[in-house]
């Protein structure tokens, strides 16, 4: 399963919740990604490795979720 692609193409952001939103997308599909991969991987360094990059971007979805919960009209 491919999770990310660099052909995906953004137009400008009309507002920060777009922004917002585009980024969480990116994060999600990282954690896929790197969930992908772990069950791809038999050497326990490179599993580490990639629990560790899944959980940072966890932490970046949570922080994006976060703020996105924070925003007030008009973005």
């Amino acid at each position: 399963m491919i999770w990310y692609s660099k052909k995906e193409k953004y137009s400008q952001p009309k507002d920060i919740k777009e922004l917002l939103t585009i980024a969480l997308e990116r994060e999600k599909s990282a954690v896929g990604f790197y969930e992908d991969m772990l069950t791809h991987s038999f050497a326990s360094m490179v599993s580490d490795l990639l629990v560790e990059l899944r959980d940072a971007e966890r932490h970046h979805a949570q922080i994006i979720e976060k703020k996105l919960a924070e925003l007030k009209p008009p973005f």
